[in-house]
């Protein structure tokens, strides 16, 4: 009889995880119950592939570094001088799986007209198998990719309904919102978040304590109005927004769609903000001017969240001074436009 040692005896062998789509019995009912057989076939294939694309090595390696090197703000908050400066650092891998998901289109098949025109009502059906697909190697990045979703469906809904009261330039900066939300580059694209939760509760949001105050840039004041992008041309919101929220994932994203006061007596509204803003006096430590100019958007990050879990994902406390966005609907309806974006999360976390 031989002792066992580091290296013989038992040694349980490594379990061999294989395409899900094929081998996930309940995903396969599922698809044969609700799809069309004909359409079905079609996907078929493309579903098979992601399922192949989820499991190779550098995705996992990828989920390796997300998860062992967590997000941290670089430096104390304030530069050498004592001027404030918050950094938000993100692992590479965490970066490289948000692209493959962009690039996989895991948020815009279902914004795709192409494929929204093939795939008919069952659009959603098919883009949520992808997504069980993704879930399991996606490391949180689904995340803010929910939120991407529902921001995304949001505005559509605004753009798109019959006598929406939006001016002109609201439509451009919800359709360049929009656009960046529904795209497949990497380079271009955009995750929002969704921030309700303050230290008076996460649900009870009846008890919000951030405040919105209606401020609009007018020439006189300015040469011309402050830009959220130059690049772009896309103008900074006339709603200044100050507060604080206890619970923010997605910090690094470049969006949110967030709730506040606006008047004593009335219920919350929905704002739309982007997370920077343009700035041409920014410089680099060599005098000159910096490379993109920009600067958060009224947003100073408390601190990140310590979290047991979900460690990848950057959540943290914001505070909010002077954050300029823009009105989505009405004074007061917050609840009902950012229902539309919570039933799509809701379904992206079962």
């Amino acid at each position: 009889m031989e002792p066992s040692s580091a290296n013989t005896g038992f040694i349980q062998q490594q379990p061999i995880i294989k395409n899900q789509f094929h081998e996930d019995v309940s995903l396969q009912r599922i698809a044969k119950l609700y799809l069309p057989p004909s359409l079905l076939e079609n996907v078929s294939p493309e579903i098979s592939r992601l399922g192949d694309a989820v499991l190779t090595q550098q995705i996992f390696d990828w989920i390796t570094d997300s998860e062992r090197n967590t997000p941290y703000l670089r430096g104390s908050g304030r530069d050498a001088f004592g001027r404030p400066k918050q950094e938000l650092i993100v692992t590479e891998g965490w970066r490289k799986l948000q692209e493959f998901g962009f690039a996989n289109g895991v948020v815009a098949i279902n914004y795709d007209p192409t494929a929204s025109s093939q795939n008919g009502p069952y659009s959603r059906l098919i883009q949520f198998i992808r997504c069980h697909l993704w879930e399991a190697s996606c490391a949180n990045t689904l995340c803010p990719a929910a939120m991407q979703d529902g921001a995304a469906r949001l505005l559509q809904r605004h753009l798109t309904m019959a006598g929406n009261l939006l001016s002109e330039t609201e439509k451009r900066v919800f359709q360049n919102a929009y656009d960046h939300l529904t795209s497949r580059d990497p380079a271009h694209t955009w995750t929002s978040g969704q921030w309700m939760t303050e230290r008076t509760g996460g649900s009870d949001v009846s008890q919000t304590e951030t405040v919105a105050v209606y401020d609009p840039f007018f020439p006189s004041d300015l040469a011309e109005v402050p830009l959220a992008s130059k690049e772009e041309n896309i103008p900074l919101g006339p709603w200044s927004i100050s507060g604080f929220k206890w619970f923010s994932s997605a910090t690094d994203s470049q969006m949110t769609i967030l709730l506040a006061k606006t008047r004593p007596g009335m219920g919350v509204s929905a704002f739309f903000a982007p997370m920077r803003r343009y700035n041409p006096n920014l410089v680099s430590p060599t005098g000159g001017g910096q490379k993109d100019g920009t600067e958060l958007n009224g947003i100073t990050i408390s601190r990140l969240k310590n979290k047991f879990g979900t460690v990848g994902l950057p959540t943290a406390e914001l505070e909010l001074k002077d954050m300029r966005g823009w009105l989505i609907g009405k004074e007061g309806e917050g609840i009902k436009e950012i229902s539309t974006m919570l039933n799509i999360t809701r379904v992206h976390t079962t």
